[in-house]
């Protein structure tokens, strides 16, 4: 699954027009849920720099930019950017919205009707060739 999207940052600033916002800084976590199989895991990312209304960016770096979880691979870009855009009502505008998105690689998982369908299928081809070689 290509450009799969991992989830939506929204940002939302009270600064005046064209101020730079306070310095924001931390650890940023992407928790990733995989429903089947089922498993968890987490990208840790520093989250840095100074937004605020119509100016300045941050970035969000992480330093792991894969995981696996039941034999599938997430994989995030190394580097995010985080800005308001300059557009919007009256101007500009107080919010915004990063998507993380990146990709997931693996192999498929068979579903147990179909591995049982296999089985009992092999099962038969080895009694009746069992059969004709007691001939």
């Amino acid at each position: 699954m290509m450009g799969a999207s991992f989830g939506d940052i929204v940002v939302t600033t009270t600064v005046p027009a064209n101020l730079q916002g306070p310095a924001i800084g931390g650890n940023f976590t992407l928790n990733i849920i995989q429903v089947s199989p089922a498993g968890a895991g987490s990208l840790v990312a520093t989250l840095a720099g100074n937004i605020g209304f119509n100016t300045g960016i941050a970035t969000i770096t992480f330093s792991t930019t894969s995981i696996n979880i039941g034999g599938f691979t997430y994989t995030v870009n190394p580097v995010y950017t985080i800005a308001l855009p300059v557009t919007g009502v009256g101007g500009g505008a107080a919010t915004g919205t990063t998507t993380i998105q990146g990709t997931v690689t693996g192999g498929n998982v068979p579903e147990p009707a179909s591995m049982v369908l296999l089985g009992t299928g092999l099962l038969g081809v080895a009694g009746f060739v069992r059969r004709r070689f007691k001939r």
